[in-house]
Order: structure tokens, then sequence, then C-alpha cells
């Protein structure tokens, strides 16, 4: 009995540090993955300021950052799931039906999503 134990904390022993440095690199990955999404939308927002300085629509700049960041959501949880409304809204933590009314409000093609 004490040598099968002492053979399973010989394992764990040699398997925690690989979890461990596994969990370091996708932790590192994930920072990465932020970083550059934190950047696109920067940029994006960025330019939306920009359009709406050169256009005069001052106005208009919070609700076409809040848009654009749910239509994008939105289109991103629809690819994922091939288009099944109930599982985008899932994936978002959201109703089904605050979803529906979005895909209207945005006017988002559910369609595309089916045939990827």
């Amino acid at each position: 009995m004490l040598k099968h134990f002492t053979g399973q904390s010989e394992i764990l022993t040699s398997t925690v540090p690989l979890v461990w440095k596994m969990s370091v690199v996708i932790k590192n990955q994930v920072e990465i993955f932020i970083k550059v999404c934190k950047m696109e939308q920067a940029d994006l927002f960025t330019g939306m300021i920009e359009e709406a300085l050169r256009s005069g629509s001052y106005g208009d700049i919070y609700r076409s950052v809040i848009d654009s960041t749910e239509r994008s959501l939105i289109e991103k949880a629809l690819r994922r799931v091939g288009g099944n409304q109930i599982m985008a809204a899932r994936l978002l933590g959201i109703n089904r039906n605050t979803l529906r009314a979005k895909i209207k409000k945005l006017k988002i093609d559910k369609e595309q999503f089916k045939h990827e």
C-alpha cells in the first residue's frame, strides 16, 4: 500500500510543475490576446471619435461605440455557435429575447452564420 501511494506521489511531483508551466503559458497568451483586442478597440474608438469630429455629429459617439461593440460581440458569438441564437445568448450571458431584439435593432444578418 505504501509503495502504491509513493508512486502516485512521484507522479504528482513530476506532473505539477508541467501543469504550472502550461498554465503560465496559457495565461501569457490570454494576456497578449486581451492587449491586442484592447489596441484594436482603441483604434476603432479613436477612428469613431475622429469621424464624429469631422462630421460634426458629436452626440452620436457614445451610441456608435456601444452599437459597434454589441454588434461585434453578437456576431462573434453567433459565428462561434453556428448561428444558434439560444447558444449565443447563453454564451453572452443574456436572455434569448434580448439577443433577438439586439440582432433586429443592429440589423445583423443572422442567416450568414448558419453556413459557416
